[in-house]
């Protein structure tokens, strides 16, 4: 499977990965209007929050999804274009 189908497949199953980051991120935006941001700095505080927060051990975020997930964000949420500096997705 690739990384995009596993990508699909997470995004599917956890949808609030997204949300999660959506919020973190519209709250960067609203502290910092024109900044930019490491999707990974979003992604690695919310796995700090999730180990705080959870009982399980088993959820894992894979960290070949962050920059699907900086796509989606800017995507679909227009006041954070420009926000996650973007390079090309690995195939594999």
């Amino acid at each position: 499977m690739s990384i995009e189908q596993d990508f699909n497949d997470f995004h599917h199953r956890n949808p609030h990965v997204y949300k999660t980051l959506l919020i973190k991120a519209r709250q960067y935006r609203n502290f910092n209007p024109t900044g930019r941001l490491g999707i990974r700095t979003l992604w690695e505080n919310m796995r700090w929050d999730y180990l705080l927060s959870t009982e399980h051990q088993e959820f894992k975020l894979n960290n070949d999804f962050t920059s699907h997930y900086a796509r989606m964000l800017m995507a679909k949420n227009p006041e954070l274009l420009g926000m996650f500096e973007l390079r090309g997705l690995r195939a594999a």
